[in-house]
């Protein structure tokens, strides 16, 4: 394997220097260890001699990225071994992508990068380090080093530029450099223009969107002689594509048989992956399309395969300045809400195209997890689209989307603690809470590494809502509790004693006695019984000594189901600091509960602060009691 073409070393007047060239290397089946090896071998016998290191960054993409542990462990040997001859690295046309790989390296490498790296990015920066004549870098590694785009390309030109002239941008912390992103001509796949306003057409600028690497869109504003580029950059585009036409208009007379399923669906990755910019039309006449076809299984089975390609584009149009695009895709999960919810009859197929798709799009899950939330909300608990919402959940699974639905449950119920209400479900936000209660129940049936960081979240939150409201909301309270000890039992980190000790606490929690405390009366009824009369009989407040019961039995399950003493305190501490803060708020609902809470969790040692709090509230409110009061 040759390292030549991507390692230049040559002397400069009184030091050496030495570039290292990222595209002249695939990351596919490269040997980086063997690289860094060269590298190092390179520079060897120059340690004693003061040189400069510099990056060749043109071109610079994801498909010949150098992976962060081999650039880190490069930068660690150069900055102990060789720092007292370093002068100054130096980056050629750093671009957009730099930007984002760069954040990858940890504080120790960069905080040394920081204080000492320059960016080059045109000829005149340039020459002010290295005389021109001294530099022996391939001629494409120059290409975009130029102040301003030229007036026109000839025909033998293959480069074109974006240089972002507004302002600089932010690489390393507290090191802002303008960008260079340079693309290969015949890696061109589209391009198109922005809508220009008369008011600026005379300033003979415009926006340009160039479509490159096989998909990726990006928007070039304020060209100047926008017009000139337009034209040379769709000739050029004309000239690579003409290679192709004779190909094409063999295809004329095809014939495409009418199940073609699997080359419908790959020609929709492709146009997934080159037409990024239409996605959200393309999504949304999918999904009229579905609707239309509602009477044909079969033809909306297909529609959903259409779309899955699509589904990891919606990522791009959540980050627009202006909002818009947000918004649509606000609207398409919503309407993807809608025909899982309506259509029972492909509702698996919708499970697992759609929302098995979603599930892997981390920066979606906030937008996913609040349309859901709303939508159950105004269709109401009891209705069988909430429950259908719920079931998508499950789907959904995963640690990250547990963790967004359980700290949205702790906010929403601390929330309640404005406009609070002497009751939790005469609050204005009750019917999220208990939409959020059955969301909870859907997602808390898994067995995994015990070590979670929501042990003490879900244990805090079902203090609070216990034996609270219906029938129907106590008895997934009650389940929820069982799945989570069920969870605890079953988890592979459990030593023998403790797991049988908290078999005897799942029994106990089944046990008809202990139903009671959790308002539960009703032998017939459980989680899934949807009836007037489960969805009707309200429980505003609970017994204390009932809520001290379960307080105690969550306790002997956490502290049995530990790994660790150290797991056990963390767990104890995370719960005791939750219900501290909802303890110390005015809240008629369940400040009440949370001092019982508190009490059952200090037993050990009460710290003098937290005492003279509980003291001061307590005052406060034997002032305001009175007699006549309910």
């Amino acid at each position: 394997m040759s390292f030549t073409k991507a390692v230049f070393s040559w002397r400069v007047s009184w030091l050496s220097a030495f570039c290292f060239v990222p595209r002249k290397i695939s990351n596919e089946h490269f040997d980086f260890e063997l690289l860094i090896y060269y590298m190092l071998r390179v520079m060897e016998s120059y340690l004693n001699h003061p040189f400069e290191l510099s990056f060749g960054l043109t071109y610079g993409g994801a498909h010949c990225e150098i992976p962060v542990n081999w650039l880190n462990q490069f930068f660690q040997l150069v900055f102990t071994q060789m720092d007292d001859h370093l002068v100054d690295p130096h980056l050629f046309n750093p671009n957009f992508h730099l930007q984002r790989y760069i954040r990858k390296f940890p504080e120790v490498v960069t905080n040394d990068l920081v204080t000492r790296t320059r960016s080059v990015v045109s000829i005149s920066e340039l020459s002010n380090n290295i005389a021109l004549s001294e530099i022996r870098l391939p001629k494409d590694s120059w290409n975009g080093c130029y102040n301003r785009f030229p007036d026109y390309w000839p025909q033998d030109t293959y480069t074109c530029w974006y240089k972002d002239q507004i302002r600089d941008q932010e690489i390393f912390w507290c090191l802002n450099t303008f960008l260079n992103s340079v693309y290969n001509l015949n890696d061109l796949v589209d391009v198109f223009l922005s809508f220009i306003p008369e008011s600026k057409r005379a300033s003979g600028k415009g926006g340009i969107h160039i479509t490159h690497d096989g998909g990726i869109t990006t928007m070039i504003p304020s060209v100047p002689n926008w017009d000139v580029v337009y034209k040379c950059l769709m000739e050029r585009k004309k000239q690579t594509s003409n290679t192709h036409l004779t190909d094409r208009n063999h295809a004329i007379d095809l014939c495409i048989p009418h199940n073609s399923v699997n080359f419908i669906v790959s020609t929709s990755e492709h146009l997934a992956n080159s037409e990024t910019h239409l996605t959200l039309e393309f999504l949304n006449e999918c999904i009229v399309g579905f609707n239309r076809s509602s009477t044909e299984t079969s033809r909306q089975m297909i529609t959903l395969e259409y779309m899955v390609p699509w589904l990891k584009n919606l990522v791009f149009f959540t980050y627009s300045l202006n909002g818009k695009d947000a918004s649509k895709v606000k609207d398409v999960i919503r309407s993807l809400i809608t025909i899982t919810a309506e259509k029972s009859e492909v509702y698996e197929h919708i499970q697992k195209n759609i929302w098995n798709t979603l599930k892997d799009i981390d920066e979606l899950h906030n937008l996913v997890i609040d349309s859901l939330i709303q939508f159950s909300v105004e269709s109401g608990i009891r209705s069988s689209q909430a429950e259908a919402i719920a079931d998508t959940l499950v789907i959904m699974n995963c640690n990250a989307i547990r963790g967004k639905v359980i700290n949205r449950m702790r906010r929403v119920l601390q929330s309640t603690s404005h406009n609070c209400k002497q009751t939790l479900i005469k609050h204005q936000s009750w019917h999220e809470i208990g939409c959020l209660v059955r969301f909870m129940l859907t997602i808390s049936f898994y067995t995994e590494d015990i070590e979670t960081p929501y042990v003490a979240e879900i244990l805090h939150i079902i203090s609070l809502v216990v034996s609270t409201g219906p029938t129907f909301i106590r008895s997934s309270v009650h389940e929820l509790v069982v799945n989570f000890i069920h969870a605890l039992v079953t988890n592979k980190n459990i030593r023998p004693e403790n797991r049988k000790k908290l078999k005897y606490v799942l029994n106990d929690v089944c046990d008809g006695k202990y139903r009671v405390h959790f308002g539960l009366s009703k032998s017939y009824a459980n989680a899934f019984t949807i009836t007037e009369e489960t969805m009707t009989d309200n429980v505003e407040n609970m017994s204390l000594g009932s809520l001290e019961v379960i307080v105690r039995l969550l306790l002997d399950a956490t502290n049995y189901a530990a790994p660790t003493i150290d797991a056990a305190n963390t767990w104890h501490a995370r719960w005791m600091s939750l219900v501290t803060n909802m303890a110390f708020r005015f809240n008629p609902a369940l400040q009440p509960r949370a001092f019982v809470i508190l009490g059952c969790l200090a037993q050990d040692e009460i710290d003098d602060d937290l005492l003279f709090q509980t003291f001061i509230v307590l005052r406060n409110e034997l002032a305001r009691f009175k007699e006549t009061d309910p």
